[in-house]
């Protein structure tokens, strides 16, 4: 019991300090949006259907019948941004070769951009289904977001004539639809931040939404808001205090006291209780009787 009760408490200390198991129990059990008890939204369907129309736009999944005519441009476009550039761009596809020039051009926008001034002209931070939904009115416009990034991985532009040699892309689940994530190209992260699978890192950005981004999902063929940004605000977890094995207060030292302690306490109640002890610690026998 002694023992059990040990296992249990380096579990919770491993879990607490150790962000690869606590990760991994967190993507099992849930998220920890949803432990914190951060406010969910309204949960989106992604899903993309694989059959193009007969009369498909060549590299779309939209037939020309389904395509609507793109609103009239607004004044309150941030500065440098072209509407023109963005004309092309169709929701629910791969990138295509006629976004090339409004990708870099927004790129090229937020690299010689400062950042307080993005954040001063973008529309707030917007929710996952508004994003999805109102594509159309939010091309080309300045967001925010903020969730937890579970993918990160470094990736080199194409040939362009912008100057953009590389970015990262991030898969970022917003705190209002954790489910479902967000596709963010970034110019720049931290020096330090991780990359790579089944990374639990808060995160912020504040970038131009480009496009309903179709991708294949491990299920089906999904869609997802897609946004570029000059780079992300990280909350970096604060290091944990690291207890060396044989430091007072360490898990393991505990563990093994109270191992010690359980061998002590067998072996006690062994040579108490073992066969031909101790003759006092036994019940005495029946009396005799005189003869």
């Amino acid at each position: 019991m002694v023992v059990a009760l040990g296992l249990v408490v380096l579990l919770a200390h491993e879990v607490r300090h150790g962000p690869t198991i606590g990760g991994a129990l967190e993507a099992m059990f849930g998220t920890a949006e949803q432990e914190n008890g951060r406010p969910r939204g309204e949960e989106v369907d992604t899903r993309l259907e694989r059959d193009e129309p007969e009369d498909a736009i060549p590299g779309t999944f939209l037939s020309p019948r389904e395509v609507r005519p793109l609103p009239e441009p607004a004044d309150d476009f941030f500065p440098g941004v072209q509407p023109a550039y963005l004309e092309p761009v169709r929701d629910d596809t791969f990138f295509r070769g006629a976004e090339h020039d409004g990708w870099f051009h927004l790129l090229r926008i937020l690299d010689e951009a400062v950042p307080g001034e993005l954040e001063e002209a973008s529309r707030g931070r917007v929710s996952f289904a508004q994003l999805f939904r109102q594509s159309k009115d939010y091309r080309g416009h300045l967001v925010r977001l903020r969730g937890t990034v579970r993918g990160a991985f470094p990736m080199y532009a194409p040939k362009n004539d912008y100057g953009i040699d590389r970015y990262h892309q991030l898969w970022l689940f917003p705190d209002d639809n954790p489910s479902s994530p967000i596709i963010l190209f970034s110019l720049e992260i931290p020096e330090d931040f991780p990359t790579g699978m089944a990374l639990v890192e808060r995160a912020e950005a504040t970038g131009f939404f480009f496009k309903r981004l179709a991708y294949e999902a491990t299920d089906t063929l999904r869609t997802a808001p897609c946004v570029l940004a000059g780079g992300i605000r990280w909350e970096k977890p604060s290091p944990a205090p690291s207890l060396e094995p044989g430091d007072p207060g360490s898990p393991w030292t505990v563990f093994g006291m109270a191992m010690l302690f359980s061998a002590c306490l067998a072996v006690y109640i062994y040579w108490r209780t073992r066969p031909g002890g101790n003759s006092s610690d036994r019940p005495a026998g029946p009396r005799g009787h005189r003869g």
